[in-house]
């Protein structure tokens, strides 16, 4: 089987037209490919600049899901985002077929995905199995508070 290489899954995600959106990485850190990312309120999309994302903070929520990246953005530097579609994301902890996730705000996890909790916004749905630390394919449906 397939371990944690995240090269190894790259076949699985899906885009839609239109689904991969500009972004841009207001942080002094990198944010790497496949994580969930929340919108950076403070850097909100206006009529000459790229709506800002960020990583969930350790034990700080996931208010303002997003999206997931498709490549890494560098400090500053713009990439993709998918809103629509779906997308290889590691797992924290296990996660099954069928269930809804949630952004992981866990350290050291902060992006991966894991079983989503009531009264927390949800990523999507995840459409294969993973155990902690292996990719696991998710759906992109966003709802609030699910």
């Amino acid at each position: 089987g397939k371990g944690t290489n995240m090269a190894d899954y790259q076949h699985g995600g899906y885009a839609v037209a239109g689904g991969d959106l500009p972004v841009k990485n207001y942080a002094v850190t990198d944010i790497g490919a496949n994580l969930v990312v929340l919108i950076d309120s403070a850097n909100a999309m206006g009529p000459d600049a790229y709506v800002g994302v960020k990583l969930p903070s350790s034990g700080g929520g996931v208010v303002g899901t997003y999206g997931i990246t498709q490549t890494p953005i560098a400090a500053g530097k713009t990439g993709l985002v998918r809103v629509i579609g779906s997308q290889w994301v590691l797992a924290n902890g296990t996660v099954t077929a069928g269930e809804y996730v949630q952004a992981s705000d866990t350290a050291a996890k902060l992006g991966y995905v894991k079983t989503c909790t009531a009264a927390t916004e949800q990523i999507g749905q995840a459409i294969s199995t993973a155990t902690d630390g292996v990719p696991v394919h998710v759906l992109i449906c966003k709802a609030k508070n699910a």
